[in-house]
C-alpha cells in the first residue's frame, strides 16, 4: 500500500471516530459541537453505578417534583442554563452551563442567553425556542410548577418577557431587578418544545413525561436518558450520547455507561448495602458512620451540619374535610405552640435519634448557613413547666388525670403522621413521648413514601413530620415553602369556624413573602441580609412549624469512585453525577 493511501484511511478512520467516539466498551457518543468543559479529574468510560433510594419519584416531568426522589432522577435527565457547584455553593466564574454565557445588562431587568451549540438525547439542536417553552411551562399557572413563584415577581406579580433574537440567542427581562436570577438559571430545567409543545397546547402539561412514559419518548437535555423503569423496583439510566460536556482531555461526559436506582431502599437498607459493597455511594446512618470511618477501603466523610432542617408541621387549615376545626384551631393558637416549644427536648432526639451528629434547629433556615442564619429571636427552652403554665394562660385545663383539655372541654390529641423510616421514626416517637408529658395525647402515624407525600400535599394530616431543604443556600429559596401556592405547608387560611378559639386570616405570610421578594431585588449583600433577618424574626414569633433539629451530612463511596464531591445541599450525593468514574 502507497503511503499517501495509507495516511488517506487513516484520516477517514480518524475522521469517523471522532464524529462518533466508539470505545470497545459499546460507549459510542456524538461530541458536541460547543462544549463546556468540566473542571474535573479526568476519568475513563465504562460502569454501572448503583444507589439506593429510599423512595420512588412521582413522575418524570421535571416541573413538579412533588418530592426529593423526583427531583434526584429528573435532574440527571434535564439540564439547566447554568450549572450550580454544590460542593462549593458557587457559580463558575464566569457562570455557564447549557448557556455558554448570560449577559446582565446594566437595568439589572435584562439578559441576554447565549445558548452553546449543544443538542437533546434524539440529537436535535437545543435551541431558543426550546429554553423560552421550557421557561413558559414553569409560568403557566395551569401546570402548577415549584419554579412558578420564583419567576413571578414585583407588585404585579408579572412574568418575565422572553424575544427570540436567533437561534442560539435570547433576551428575558423582568418587570423589576432580579438579583438572584442566576438561581433561577440553575434550576429551571430545559425540555424540548418538539417533544412538549402538542401536549402543552391541549393544557395537559401535568401529565406529559408521566412514570408509564416509554423511554424512547423522553427527550433530555441532561447527562442520562431513561432506560427502564420498573415500578417500585429499580430505575435505569444511560447515558446521553449528546450530553454537552466533555473533560479537560476532551473525554465526552458522563463517565459511566448507566445508573442504577433501587427503590423502596431504607436509609438502614442503605447504610448496609454500602457497606456490603452493593451501592457505590450512599448517605449513612449515624451508627454505620461510626463502624466505617476508619475503614481504609472506603471513602467516608462527616460534611458537617446540612442545611436542611427537621421539623414538625402544624395543620392549620380551614377545610374540616382535611383536619378537624378544632385541631386547626389549637395549632394556630399562640400559647398552644409555645408550649410545644417549650416541650421538645432536642438534646434528647440528637443523643438518641442522631448520636450526637446534630445540631438543634430554632427557625426556618439551619443555623449551619452562617451567611444568613439571624440567631437574634424569640426562643422557647426545653422547660415542662413552663410548658404546662403557657397552656394554662390561654385557658387551657387539666383533667384529674392529667389529660389536657381546651376550652370547650375536648381533650387534646392528635396524631404526627411520618415517613416509615428509620431518623423520622425515631423523631416521631421521641416528639409523642415529650408532648405526653405535658398531658396531649400522641400517636405516631408512618407511612409509605408514596402516601406520606400523597398526604403532604392534600393537607391531610394533623401534624406533618418533614426535612425542609432549600434549594439553595439563599433564604429566597425557601420561597416554594412560604407562599400561597405552597402545597405541604398552608398558613393562609383562617381558622375554622364554630370551633369558638382564636381565629383571623395571617397576613403575616404575605409580609414575609414581600421581604423576601424585595431582598431578592438588592444588590448590597448587606440589605439583603436586613430583610431576611426581619423575616425570621416574624417566622419564630408566629412559630408556624416546630423546628427540631438539623443532621450532619454523612456520605460514603466506594474507593475506586472518582471525582466524589459530596454537598450539604441536595442532591448531595450526586449533583455532579456526570463526573463519577470508576478508577
Amino acid at each position: 500500500m502507497k503511503l499517501s493511501t495509507f495516511l488517506c484511511a487513516l484520516c477517514t478512520f480518524l475522521s469517523l471516530y471522532s464524529s462518533c467516539n466508539v470505545l470497545q466498551s459499546g460507549h459510542k457518543v456524538t461530541p458536541p459541537k460547543d462544549p463546556k468543559v468540566a473542571s474535573c479529574e479526568p476519568g475513563k468510560w465504562g460502569g454501572t453505578l448503583k444507589i439506593g433510594l429510599v423512595g420512588t419519584p412521582a413522575t418524570f416531568n421535571p416541573f413538579l417534583v412533588p418530592n426529593p426522589e423526583t427531583y434526584e432522577i429528573t435532574s440527571k435527565l434535564f439540564a439547566t442554563l447554568l450549572d450550580y457547584n454544590y460542593a462549593g455553593q458557587k457559580f463558575n466564574a464566569p457562570a455557564d452551563g447549557l448557556a455558554r454565557s448570560i449577559d446582565a445588562l446594566p437595568d439589572g431587568k435584562t439578559f441576554v442567553i447565549h445558548l452553546r451549540e449543544a443538542a437533546f438525547s434524539n440529537g436535535i439542536p437545543i435551541t431558543a425556542d426550546d429554553v423560552i417553552f421550557s421557561y413558559q411551562m414553569a409560568i403557566d399557572e395551569r401546570n402548577e410548577s415549584v419554579y412558578g413563584d420564583l419567576l413571578r415577581i414585583g407588585p404585579e406579580k408579572a412574568p418575565p418577557k422572553f424575544i427570540r433574537e436567533d437561534q442560539y440567542t435570547l433576551r428575558v427581562s423582568f418587570p423589576v431587578r432580579y438579583e438572584l436570577v442566576n438561581f433561577i438559571f440553575a434550576r429551571v430545567p430545559i425540555v424540548s418544545k418538539g417533544a412538549l409543545q402538542e401536549v402543552a397546547e391541549k393544557g395537559n402539561f401535568r401529565e406529559a413525561y408521566g412514570l408509564e412514559t416509554p423511554p424512547e419518548k423522553l427527550v433530555c437535555s441532561g447527562p442520562f436518558v431513561l432506560k427502564s423503569y420498573t415500578p417500585d423496583k429499580q430505575i435505569e439510566l444511560a447515558y446521553n450520547p449528546h450530553y454537552w460536556k466533555v473533560d479537560s482531555s476532551g473525554t465526552s461526559l458522563p463517565y459511566v455507561d448507566s445508573v442504577i436506582y433501587f427503590l423502596k431502599t431504607p436509609s438502614e437498607g442503605q447504610s448496609e448495602g454500602f457497606a456490603k459493597k452493593e451501592f457505590h455511594i450512599a448517605t449513612l446512618l449515624p451508627k454505620k458512620f461510626k463502624e466505617l470511618k476508619d475503614n481504609d477501603t472506603l471513602d467516608i466523610r462527616d460534611l458537617g451540619v446540612s442545611l436542611s432542617t427537621w421539623g414538625l408541621v402544624l395543620n392549620w387549615r380551614a377545610d374540616p374535610k382535611k383536619i378537624d376545626p378544632y385541631k386547626a384551631t389549637w395549632f394556630r393558637t399562640p400559647g398552644f405552640k409555645w408550649s410545644l416549644l417549650h416541650a421538645v427536648d432536642r438534646d434528647a432526639i440528637i443523643k438518641e435519634v442522631f448520636d450526637g451528629m446534630a445540631q438543634p434547629a430554632l427557625n426556618i433556615i439551619s443555623p449551619s448557613n452562617t451567611t444568613w442564619y439571624n440567631p437574634d429571636f424569640k426562643k422557647y427552652e426545653y422547660n415542662l413547666e413552663k410548658a404546662r403554665e403557657t397552656l394554662i394562660k390561654v385557658r387551657y385545663s387539666y383533667s384529674e388525670t392529667g389529660a389536657l383539655k381546651d376550652i370547650s372541654g375536648k381533650t387534646v390529641k392528635f396524631t404526627i403522621t411520618h415517613l416509615n423510616d428509620t431518623i423520622p421514626t425515631k423523631i416521631a416517637e421521641r416528639l409523642a413521648q415529650d408532648f405526653r408529658k405535658i398531658g396531649m395525647q400522641v400517636d405516631t402515624d408512618p407511612k409509605d413514601y408514596k402516601t406520606f407525600w400523597k398526604v403532604a400535599s392534600t393537607g391531610l394530616y394533623d401534624t406533618l413530620l418533614i426535612k425542609t431543604s432549600p434549594m439553595f443556600p439563599d433564604p429566597a429559596f425557601l420561597q416554594p415553602y412560604m407562599t400561597k401556592r405552597g402545597k405541604y405547608f398552608w398558613f393562609y387560611e383562617p381558622a375554622a369556624v364554630g370551633a369558638r378559639l382564636v381565629g383571623g386570616a395571617e397576613g403575616w405570610m404575605d409580609g414575609i413573602t414581600a421581604k423576601m421578594e424585595e431582598a431578592s431585588q438588592k444588590v448590597l449583600l448587606a440589605e439583603r441580609r436586613e430583610l431576611y433577618n426581619e423575616a425570621q424574626v416574624t417566622w419564630a414569633d408566629k412559630a408556624p412549624i416546630i423546628y427540631l433539629v438539623s443532621e450532619n451530612v454523612l456520605v460514603g463511596a466506594q474507593k475506586n469512585i472518582g471525582n466524589f464531591k459530596p454537598s450539604v445541599l441536595e442532591p448531595s450525593l450526586t449533583w455532579n453525577i456526570e463526573e463519577l468514574f470508576f478508577k
